[in-house]
């Protein structure tokens, strides 16, 4: 299951959507287990969401991850020149399942 940790406060009506996207995702696509597949559905999804001004939030918000096949990713917010204006949210996948002690 993936765990969200939020560094800075959705204030718009856009990282308000996004939020609610990360946490859906999250929720009803369990088998997203790798920080790969995450940024694939989080950028299709990305696009579905209105625009806010004249700034879309596939241009607004971008995904990092040091390693495709991870288990951490992190979510930041740019600004008009595509620089990271703020990191908002890292996510982290742990395992549910628990291995018996033999």
């Amino acid at each position: 299951m993936w765990k969200i940790t939020e560094h800075k406060e959705a204030k718009s009506r856009q990282d308000i959507m996004v939020l609610a996207m990360i946490k859906e995702i999250i929720e009803h696509k369990t088998y997203i287990t790798y920080a790969g597949s995450f940024i694939d559905e989080f950028k299709s999804r990305l696009a579905e969401i209105p625009r806010a001004n004249k700034y879309s939030a596939d241009l607004m918000y971008r995904t990092f991850t040091n390693d495709e096949w991870g288990k951490t990713l992190k979510i930041a917010k740019l600004n008009v020149l595509g620089d990271v204006k703020a990191i908002m949210y890292t996510l982290s996948f742990e395992s549910t399942s628990k291995t018996p002690i033999q």
